[in-house]
């Protein structure tokens, strides 16, 4: 059974109805109205802290809810966290297949059928993580994957402190950037968009995490789930 922490987290498993649930279902739908054919897509932040993971593993939960087959990767080679999120093993991953110490991809695959998505943890951290990113085995393992699955979601480090999600956005078909209300500052968001734009990074929409909701969107809501 899942802690009450990890719970929390996937607030589109556990609660499916609530407020937050279906703001992911409406973001759910802008990602797919605004990039119909999207196969691969990393999310990624400015700073730590922001969301970002939380963000794609509720995303990963919808899109798999709406009937897409769904993996999703922890890309981040230097503190992951989906393994956290979903308690999940991280002794093998993402890591042990750039680095060939494993051949095949779906020794490392981790299938959550609870909430209908596949996860590739990170693993162990390696050396140097933007090398291994950047590598042949890289683009080939994306590419073995969105052959077996509607929708591959990668979650990436934060821009600022290292390069990772610059290589990441360069060989995926789009780019979600999650901001925190109240956390991001002005110049270090124009700055992670700047770093985006500086490798021609396909930037399909940005996510205003944290943000409180208005005394008419709750009402509405409370409308809604009484019906």
């Amino acid at each position: 059974m899942r802690d009450k922490k990890t719970v929390s987290k996937l607030i589109c498993y556990s609660n499916p109805r609530s407020q937050v649930a279906e703001a992911y279902r409406t973001l759910r739908t802008n990602i797919h109205f605004s990039a119909s054919n999207l196969k691969t897509m990393i999310v990624t932040s400015a700073e730590p802290g922001e969301g970002k993971t939380t963000t794609i593993s509720n995303l990963a939960i919808v899109f798999a809810q709406s009937g897409k087959k769904v993996l999703l990767m922890d890309g981040d080679l230097r503190k992951p966290s989906v393994h956290r999120v979903f308690r999940l093993y991280n002794t093998t991953g993402l890591s042990d297949l750039l680095l060939g110490q494993i051949d095949d991809a779906k020794d490392v695959i981790q299938r959550m059928d609870e909430v209908g998505v596949d996860i590739i943890p990170a693993g162990k951290n390696p050396d140097t993580p933007t090398e291994l990113i950047s590598s042949p085995r890289m683009r080939e393992l994306l590419d073995w994957l969105t052959m077996r699955y509607d929708l591959v979601l990668i979650d990436t480090p934060p821009l600022l402190p290292v390069t990772d999600s610059q290589v990441f956005s360069t060989f995926v078909d789009g780019v979600l950037l999650v901001i925190r209300s109240g956390k991001a500052r002005r110049e270090h968001v124009k700055k992670a968009k700047s770093l985006l734009d500086h490798v021609g990074a396909k930037v399909i929409g940005v996510v205003l995490n944290g943000k409180k909701r208005s005394r008419e969107d709750k009402a509405y809501y409370e409308y809604t789930e009484k019906e």
